[in-house]
């Protein structure tokens, strides 16, 4: 109940004030994602067997999948998407979104973040489950060094349906003048 009802920009951006910097870490651990430390890690965590109260609200989730929630989301991102520069979100020449995070490129992430926060909007650097990859061990060549400079100024913007209306003209408003683009290897 306390996620829903951060989910509105008043209150978020009410506690995103009051907690600061640590804001982001309570949000990443309050969602109980696999944190990992190299793909190795990752795979053996992900490897459990899950018990049977997690094996029957799986079953329930696609049971009760929400659709109509789905396409709603997806058209926030697009309608975001539109209101930006062409090409101005991370995976924006993607073939299909479901914009469950809208991530945008920019120079200052600390100084957007602190205007989407200001404006009401949950905004982040970091997403526990969005990391480049090391390479494997013994090969060099596979190093992710693009998809780490990409992190480095990486910031992860709301399109989530509940957002309320003129939600997202509001907050394409707080990025405007935030140099927020596209990432194009050099």
């Amino acid at each position: 109940m306390a996620f829903v009802a951060l989910s509105r920009p008043r209150p978020y951006a009410f506690v995103a004030r009051a907690l600061g910097a640590s804001f982001d870490g309570f949000v990443n651990s309050a969602a109980k994602a696999f944190p990992a430390g190299s793909t190795d890690q990752l795979v053996r965590r992900l490897e459990r067997r899950p018990g049977a109260p997690l094996l029957a609200l799986l079953r329930h989730r696609l049971e009760t999948f929400d659709h109509a929630r789905l396409l709603a989301r997806s058209a926030n991102g697009e309608q975001l998407a539109a209101t930006m520069a062409e090409g101005a979100h991370v995976g924006g020449f993607g073939l299909d979104h479901s914009h469950w995070l809208f991530p945008v490129v920019c120079d200052d992430p600390a100084a957007l973040i602190a205007a989407a926060r200001a404006a009401g909007f949950d905004a982040a650097r970091s997403a526990s489950s969005v990391n480049a990859v090391a390479a494997p061990s013994g090969r060099p060549d596979l190093d992710p060094g693009c998809a780490r400079h990409v992190m480095s100024r990486l910031v992860f913007l709301p399109a989530y349906p509940e957002l309320p209306a003129g939600a997202l003209e509001n907050l394409r408003a707080a990025v405007e003048g935030h140099h927020a683009h596209a990432y194009i290897a050099r």
